[in-house]
């Protein structure tokens, strides 16, 4: 996903990739395919966080609607729900140490 985010391609440009089609099909609709909507919906808003975007679409914490096929938090476990922050707080920490 990341390499349509970096070259800002449109939705309708997005190959589906069968992880998305197979575990998150409810989010295929509107003419677009599952991949497709993940990638407008929320790929495309969380340009430089795959967890934060993994986390959209499967926690239960964000309200994933729909989830995946397993059900809320099937692979984004909710204590780690503050991963994003602590990478922020470190990317931060090392930029004051230099």
């Amino acid at each position: 996903m990341q390499s349509y985010v970096r070259a800002a391609s449109p939705a309708k440009s997005v190959q589906p990739i069968p992880f998305f089609e197979d575990l998150f099909p409810g989010y295929a609709g509107g003419g677009l395919s599952a991949t497709q909507n993940i990638f407008k919906n929320v790929w495309s808003q969380n340009p430089n966080s795959d967890t934060t975007a993994l986390q959209v679409i499967d926690a239960s914490a964000t309200g994933c609607s729909p989830c995946s096929i397993y059900g809320p938090d099937a692979m984004y476990s909710p204590q780690y729900a503050a991963l994003t922050a602590y990478r922020s707080m470190e990317a931060v920490l090392i930029t004051l140490c230099r």
